[in-house]
Formats: structure tokens, C-alpha cells, sequence
């Protein structure tokens, strides 16, 4: 989702990693152009099984447990003092941008409630608490928010282990998802907006990233032996499996229990052990795909909206043959694609340079 410019004296730059990023992002890109094809088109061309492009979700979630390690690592027992500027770098980069769509969202709402994505799929959305990111029984504004609340959630649990010392921490973690699941399993979750985040099933993939990054850490840089490949092609087939067990059992989407880490959480655990592994062999992501993945947060903050209009626009011409179909989607794609390089480069680019620039003046 968000991304970082990460870089290690004795690791190469995760540039596939950003990539893969970018990969997520344009997955869960083709799960809602599916919606919006059923939703303003009297024809339909995309296959089902494009809603799971939502777990480029899953993919996310790892990637974040697995950067926080990263970046991390190297604090030992002086770690608590760096838990501010921490905290700090990771509401930068997550609320500057979101913000920005949600006041656009926000204008909208006020004038048509009706067009706004969130307000079409549950209760309406409490405004302070979509801009905070608080955990509340409705979505966000901005819909694809609730993903960012299970991060920030993330983040502010992962700080208060870093007071930890560095030994002490994958343990720490591994006692965080039992916790997780233990509470789960007594119905802690059921106890309001905050404990349903707390115990939410999909913490378990911010503690497998983390894992990941701590066992791959661990692992020196002279036994760099090891080839992407074997997890690469697990992943794969991981996925195509779950996605044709879900599709047979007539289900269109995930969901979001147990099922769902165990399949697609473990499938994109392996695609990120790939993508590190590849690196380490030097084999690294064509210069589109990274570029792509830095592109992500503005696409995945962006895409619904850009979408909704264009098929809004498209539903005025909307011809029963497939040719507008071959058409508009591509275009939509590619809408949805540019509206996102020119939010990164206009808006988010320049507001991440102030906010690391503040982050030094402060820290």
C-alpha cells in the first residue's frame, strides 16, 4: 500500500518488493472494475473470478509486517526512544494523501450521499472517525480505508514492541497472533469496533510478514543461495487452487476468517519470500513494475473513484454488444492508472519530501 525507500548496508534495495506492491494494487484494481462492469453495464465480459483481486489485500498486509521489521531491525535496546519518530513516519505517509481523497470524498457526500462508494455499502460513515482512521462499525468515507485502519492498528502495536529488546521481539510477535487467535476464539472481536480490529483474523499476516523478515534476516547475505523459484511457483499454485475451490463452492469472494489466512494469506507469504530471494540473486522487477509500485498507494486510494466516474460516463452510452465492454475496460484501466502517476508525481511525491524533511527538523 504505502511505501518506503528502503535500503540495508549489507541487503540489496527491495526493489521487488516494491513491485510487488504495485502488483497488489493493480489486483485489487481488477476486483472492483469487475463491480463496476456488473454494476453499469447490461453485458458482462470479466470472469468471476477477478474478485479475488481483493486478496492483493493479503499481499499488502504481509508487505507491511514485513517492512516494519526491515526498518527496524537494527534498534536493540534503545529502541523505545525511536518509538516517536517512528510513529510519525508512518502517520506521513499514510494520512497526508488520505486525506486529500477524503476531502474529495467528503465534498461529494455532502452534496450526493448517494455517489459516494461507502455509503452504499453499510451505515454512514462517521466523518471524524473515517478521517482518523478509528475503527467504527461502519466504513470510512473512502471506503478502501478500512484497510488502512487494520494498519495503523498494526503500527501502533508493532511501536509498543519495540521496547523491547531486538532477541526478544519475533517471540513477542508470535505471542501477539496467539493472543490474536485465542481471542478470537473466545469472541473477543465481537465487543465493539477496536476489539474487532485487535482480534481481526487478518493481524495473523502482519505477524507472518514480520516473521518472514526476521527469519530472512537471520540469514546472513554469504548464504545467499537460496532461488525464488520454488515459493514463486508455490504461490501460484496456491492461489489458482483456493481461487477454484472458492469458485466451485459458489462463493465470489474470500470473505474474511480463517479460511482466507490459512489460503491466500500463505500464498502471498511465498510470493513475498520470492521476491526477496530473487533479489538476493540479483534478479530484480523490470523498471515499470517498481515504478508501478510506487504509484501503489496513490492507485489503491484512487482507483474506486476514478472507476465509479468512468462508469457513470459509460453507463450513458452503454450498448447491449460486447464491443463497448472491449473497449471502455481497457480504458479504464488506463484512466485509472494515469489519474494515480499524476496524484503520486502532483501530489504525494512533493508531501513525502515535507514530511521527511519535518521528520529530520523534529528527530
Amino acid at each position: 500500500m504505502t511505501s518506503d525507500s528502503i535500503s540495508h548496508p549489507s541487503l540489496p534495495r527491495l526493489h521487488n518488493i516494491q513491485a510487488l506492491r504495485g502488483l497488489a494494487a493493480f489486483m485489487v484494481l481488477l476486483s472492483h472494475l469487475l463491480i463496476i462492469e456488473r454494476k453499469y453495464s447490461q453485458d458482462t465480459i470479466l470472469p468471476s473470478a477477478l474478485s479475488f483481486g481483493i486478496t492483493g489485500v493479503d499481499i499488502f498486509f504481509v508487505i507491511s509486517g514485513f517492512i516494519m521489521v526491515y526498518v527496524t531491525h537494527k534498534w536493540s535496546h534503545s529502541a523505545a526512544r525511536h518509538i516517536p519518530e517512528f510513529l510519525f513516519a508512518r502517520a506521513g505517509r499514510i494520512y497526508p494523501l488520505y486525506w486529500i481523497i477524503s476531502l474529495a470524498v467528503l465534498v461529494v457526500f455532502l452534496v450526493r450521499p448517494g455517489l459516494v462508494f461507502s455509503s452504499s455499502v453499510g451505515n454512514e460513515p462517521n466523518i471524524i472517525k473515517s478521517f482518523l482512521l478509528w475503527p467504527d462499525r461502519a466504513y470510512p468515507l473512502l471506503e478502501i480505508g478500512w484497510t488502512l485502519i487494520h494498519e495503523m492498528g498494526f503500527y501502533l502495536i508493532f511501536a509498543g514492541l519495540l521496547v523491547f529488546a531486538r532477541k526478544h521481539r519475533p517471540l513477542l510477535i508470535c505471542i501477539w497472533g496467539a493472543i490474536v487467535i485465542a481471542g478470537y476464539a473466545m469472541g473477543a472481536h465481537t465487543h465493539g469496533p477496536v476489539m474487532a480490529i485487535l482480534f481481526h483474523p487478518l493481524s495473523l499476516e502482519f505477524c507472518g510478514g514480520a516473521l518472514l523478515a526476521y527469519g530472512l534476516l537471520k540469514w546472513t547475505p554469504k548464504h545467499n543461495d537460496g532461488h525464488g523459484w520454488p515459493p514463486f511457483i508455490l504461490s501460484l499454485l496456491l492461489f489458482i487452487i483456493f481461487v477454484f475451490i472458492f469458485t466451485t463452492r459458489g462463493e465470489s469472494n474470500p470473505g474474511f476468517g480463517w479460511l482466507r489466512i490459512i489460503t491466500f494469506g500463505l500464498s502471498a507469504l511465498c510470493l513475498l519470500l520470492a521476491a526477496f530471494l530473487f533479489e538476493q540473486k540479483g534478479k530484480t522487477a523490470p523498471r515499470w513494475s517498481v515504478i508501478l509500485g510506487d504509484w501503489s498507494y496513490a492507485l489503491y486510494l484512487t482507483h474506486i473513484l476514478t472507476l465509479s466516474l468512468m462508469g457513470r460516463l459509460w453507463a450513458i452510452f452503454d450498448q447491449p454488444e460486447l464491443w463497448d465492454n472491449l473497449l471502455v475496460l481497457p480504458l479504464m484501466i488506463i484512466g485509472s492508472l494515469i489519474v494515480a502517476g499524476l496524484t503520486h508525481k502532483i501530489i504525494e511525491a512533493p508531501m513525502m519530501r515535507a514530511s521527511k524533511a519535518l521528520q529530520k527538523k523534529l528527530f
